[in-house]
């Protein structure tokens, strides 16, 4: 019987939620099998084998990442940045307190660099009113893998023509972009785990300055 590794690590398990008759109900889902499904379990099992036989070279890929980050068209949308509330400054006065962090572009980018490392999603749920998804993002060289659930109604903002505010069942089209667009903020979340933190927090200072003309 061969002794189990300490880089051996059970997959995660997905917390998925499905409103049946106005009932929120928790679904498990083994993160690791339905990713094996997706991608389609050989292709994820040779690129295991590939990343354990040309591991990354991480100064390269942080050398490669800071670059990119010395763009002025990339660093523009590699972060994102809104007030939320008020701080006081040092004199004391009440100022905008803005948060920022990196952007899914930042994330993939860094994916790209940082090799051995996959990220997607895939659809949990689907009826007339609602949608699940699942994103993840997998360091096949470490084996560490991160996953997270969204759940979300069909439905979209648009103003009518007399300025008011309402939600609308969306098209096709519309439906698609949602999706994507939710999907892309818990596909960043799941890589962001995945770099150390200081380095994603230097990658955005980087690209401040670049966009600021520094």
């Amino acid at each position: 019987m061969t002794k189990k590794t300490e880089t051996e690590k059970p997959p995660p398990a997905v917390m998925v939620v499905e409103e049946k008759g106005g009932v929120a109900a928790e679904m498990q889902m083994d993160a690791g099998t339905e990713i094996m499904k997706a991608e389609g379990q050989g292709e994820i099992q040779a690129a295991v084998v590939l990343a354990k036989r040309f591991p990354r070279d991480e100064e390269r890929a942080k050398a490669k990442i800071l670059a990119a980050c010395d763009k002025e068209e990339f660093a523009s949308v590699a972060y994102y940045s809104f007030p939320r509330g008020k701080k006081r400054s040092e004199d004391g006065e009440w100022v905008p307190n803005i948060v920022s962090g990196a952007s899914i572009r930042l994330a993939r980018e860094a994916k790209r660099n940082w090799h051995n490392v996959r990220s997607g999603f895939f659809i949990t749920h689907d009826d007339d009113e609602s949608r699940g998804i699942v994103a993840w993002a997998w360091d096949l060289e470490a084996n560490n893998r991160e996953s997270a659930s969204d759940f979300f109604k069909k439905l979209i903002q648009r103003k009518t023509p007399d300025g008011q505010t309402m939600w609308v069942t969306a098209d096709e089209r519309e439906l698609r972009e949602l999706t994507f667009r939710r999907a892309s903020i818990i596909e960043r979340n799941c890589l962001l785990t995945l770099f150390p933190s200081y380095e994603i927090d230097q990658w955005v200072e980087t690209c401040k300055r670049t966009s600021a003309g520094g």
